[in-house]
This record gives structure tokens, C-alpha cells and sequence, in this order.
């Protein structure tokens, strides 16, 4: 694991259909997005399930207040 706690460089676009699926196994989370042979996979544990969650509310957030001043 590096310094910053992240293994890979990679990016995503996700849509509004998307498929998202997800699979608990022991102490992590698998999220596959996409579909699970053609899509993109995202590992994390319970902390930075928390981390993701905690900044994807406060982005969620700051798009609809900008689409209300809009």
C-alpha cells in the first residue's frame, strides 16, 4: 500500500443507469460498477467506505446547491 492509503490511478465515469452492485466479504466492501466482467471494481474498508460516503454526501451536496443557483 502507498503512503496515501490508494493502490491504483484510474478513473470513471458513472451515469444514472449505471448497474452498481455491491458484495460485503469479512472486514471489506466490493463496489462493481458496470457490470462484474466489463465494469470497474472498488475495494475499500469500513473506514474508507466512511471516507467516500462522508465527501460523496458533501459533493452531492454542493452540485445541487450550484444547480439552484443556476
Amino acid at each position: 500500500m502507498s503512503s496515501n492509503g490508494i493502490q491504483v490511478g484510474a478513473w470513471v465515469k458513472i451515469e444514472g443507469e449505471c448497474e452498481i452492485e455491491y458484495r460485503v466479504t469479512g472486514d471489506e466492501v466490493e463496489f462493481s460498477f458496470g457490470g462484474r466482467m466489463n465494469g470497474f471494481d472498488i475495494l475499500a474498508t469500513e473506514r474508507g467506505l466512511d471516507r467516500l460516503l462522508t465527501a460523496g454526501n458533501e459533493a452531492l451536496r454542493e452540485m445541487r446547491s450550484a444547480a439552484v443557483k443556476d
